[in-house]
């Protein structure tokens, strides 16, 4: 049978530890927190990427994939809950009591409107397509085309590359 013997430095070092996880956890308890869900009001779908805050404070949280959210470390007191999303209306919560130790579940069913915007205003303009000087004639050798890296085999990316010519990856049309 072995003999294990502590000393009074571990013994130390593991009350202090044990105060500290003590102090912490008291911490946690003494402070209320906010949970809920996010849901539009017409599909009753979840609304990821809301942001929800507690006002008159620098508390809040966004809403996961699921529309779920959580904020911690409330103190105890009266509040308002804002929920707000680009695209939706803002909801206020008033007048919820944060106890200690508990959490209060805030639900938010946020209604679609549209974004307003600033007035566009198109007038006609003057623009030439073809100027009084000549261009300057573009050439490509059979050597230039395999010259160039990844388009040496392919001659619609090569014309590509010429000035003035504009295209894309997904088609083999160019525009001049």
């Amino acid at each position: 049978m072995e003999m294990v013997f502590i000393t009074r430095k571990k013994f130390y070092t593991a009350a202090a530890i044990i105060l500290l996880v003590l102090i912490f956890a008291s911490q946690l308890l003494a402070n209320g927190s906010i949970k809920g869900l996010v849901l539009d009001r017409a599909t009753r779908q979840p609304l990821p990427g809301a942001n929800i805050r507690v006002l008159e404070t620098s508390l809040g949280a966004v809403s996961g994939f699921d529309g779920r959210f959580v904020i911690a470390q409330i103190s105890d007191g009266m509040y308002a809950v804002e929920a707000t999303l680009l695209g939706y209306q803002a909801q206020r919560i008033e007048n919820k009591f944060i106890i200690a130790g508990a959490a209060l579940e805030v639900n938010f069913e946020l209604t679609e409107v549209a974004i307003p915007l600033n007035e566009i205003i198109v007038t006609p303009g003057h623009f030439t397509i073809m100027q009084n000087e000549p261009a300057v004639r573009q050439a490509l050798t059979r050597e230039e085309i395999q010259a160039i890296p990844h388009f040496g085999e392919d001659i619609y990316r090569a014309v590509q590359r010429l000035p003035g010519i504009s295209g894309n990856d997904f088609s083999a049309k160019f525009t001049v």
